[in-house]
């Protein structure tokens, strides 16, 4: 009977205090709105290819796509995302335990013995054996342990867009380096030929030298231009091999491993995906989104904190037995029920500034949230006009480059003809060779124009 008159009593406080918390779902905050957001983009964008989210395999490259596997499978810094997005779903299944009972199981056994004798008689050794198990339960009256829950969720969430984010600036970055290889041998390959274009004038100059045409300044200019030719040549294998090791490092490859490489980057149709309106960033782009669920996660932690100092109820139930003989192990059970009332909002400074810690976390964090979401707008304006500026400068390059050609055939017809020095014809070459250069950086930068503003719109990331 007295058992049943605890159990009454405790599940009467229990339903007291609920009635006492009606419409606590109220406390909850909401999360800050969202910034605003231009309504078009500066830029007009141009038309989408169709099939954009095919977008690599667009730029018919199989050695690119070889290598973007490589990279996902093997590149550390995404291997170290994908296990942070693990350990944040474990917290986040550990966060919801606490929305059920916890249950706990003991047992004990033991042997005791007095010491000392009594009237010359040993003393009699006593047996004890005991077994019990409790089960505690903390009802989430006022939705703090909800609250904790549901920030590690979208913890979780956003660790998962933090992984979708490295995985597409991943892929980038090997196109880049792939494409930035392959302009190199390009330029090592020219420099080569200018080497042999240089040492060429050289004998001409000697050999006119010799006839009495020109005079020796021609041939120590000429000379020079071969020095100059041999050092650009040496600069140029540093850097690829330099670009080498970071294509290497990107797919998680020892420096020494040949991977494929391009030898020239080509001058094809590039791939232009959709730019949508720029409200769909919040959607598209998985750093966005990270950030926006972030402060979701800040504004259900800042509740959590705050709920923590009301009042808080322990239901404990237990069952145990006790003996001194393991024969009567199960013959004495007991049984108890307590319900236990903590009241932490006593603790007003602690309360206080805790609330506020947390308050400051989730502006933080609406900040940071306006930050990511107004740089993205700013990669993806910079993109749409840099590809418009690229294409004009392409067709100015190609014009120059037929200019330069044609100056250089007259300066060198004019010095061998004896109407000029060496020198027109030296910088005629050096004017041709730099805008070879420049029209091939002009390809490259188109490229890799066309991953960036892929990778400022999203990607093929689309939000669930």
């Amino acid at each position: 009977m007295k058992i049943h008159r605890h159990f009454a009593l405790a599940g009467g406080a229990l339903l007291l205090a609920v009635m006492l918390c009606g419409g606590c779902s109220l406390l909850r905050d909401t999360p800050p709105p969202p910034p605003q957001v231009p309504e078009r983009w500066l830029t007009s964008p141009q038309a989408a290819t169709p099939g954009y989210r095919e977008f690599w395999s667009a730029f018919n490259e199989p050695d690119l796509m070889t290598l973007q596997a490589r990279a996902l499978r093997q590149n550390n810094s995404l291997k170290l995302s994908a296990l942070s997005l693990k350990l944040y779903r474990i917290q986040a299944d550990l966060s919801r335990l606490n929305l059920s009972p916890d249950a706990a199981l003991s047992a004990t056994a033991g042997t005791s013995r007095p010491l000392t004798t009594e009237n010359g008689i040993d003393p009699a050794i006593s047996r004890s054996a005991g077994a019990s198990a409790s089960l505690i339960w903390q009802p989430d009256i006022w939705g703090q342990y909800g609250a904790s829950a549901e920030a590690a969720a979208l913890d979780a969430q956003a660790g998962e867009a933090d992984w979708r984010a490295a995985r597409l600036t991943l892929l980038a970055a090997v196109a880049q380096a792939h494409w930035q290889t392959g302009l190199l041998n390009r330029v090592r390959t020219d420099n080569l030929h200018n080497l042999e274009v240089a040492r060429e004038t050289l004998h001409l100059a000697e050999v006119r030298h010799q006839a009495g045409a020109t005079d020796m300044a021609d041939v120590l200019l000429a000379r020079q231009r071969v020095s100059e030719a041999q050092g650009t040549l040496s600069q140029t294998e540093q850097q690829l091999a330099a670009a080498r090791t970071t294509l290497t490092q990107l797919t998680g490859d020892t420096p020494e491993t040949h991977l494929p490489e391009l030898q020239a980057v080509p001058d094809t149709p590039l791939p232009l995906p959709a730019a949508g309106l720029p409200v769909s960033l919040l959607a598209r782009r998985p750093d966005v989104r990270a950030a926006e669920l972030r402060v979701r996660s800040s504004v259900a932690r800042a509740d959590a904190t705050r709920l923590s100092f009301y009042p808080a109820f322990s239901l404990t139930g237990s069952v145990g037995t006790a003996s001194q003989t393991l024969t009567n192990y199960l013959s004495n059970p007991v049984g108890s029920l307590a319900l236990s009332l903590s009241l932490p909002f006593i603790q007003f400074r602690t309360a206080r500034l805790s609330n506020e810690a947390a308050g400051v976390n989730a502006q933080i964090a609406a900040v940071q949230f306006r930050q990511t979401l107004y740089a993205a707008l700013q990669q993806v304006e910079n993109a749409l006009s840099d590809r418009t500026h690229l294409d004009e400068q392409a067709g100015w390059l190609r014009l120059q480059l037929t200019q330069a050609q044609e100056s250089e055939r007259l300066s060198q017809a004019r010095w061998l003809a004896g109407a000029t020095d060496i020198q027109p014809l030296l910088d005629a070459q050096t004017a041709r060779q730099q805008t070879e250069l420049s029209l091939m950086q002009n390809n490259l930068q188109r490229r890799s124009n066309a991953a960036a503003l892929y990778v400022a719109l999203g990607g093929d990331y689309t939000a669930e």
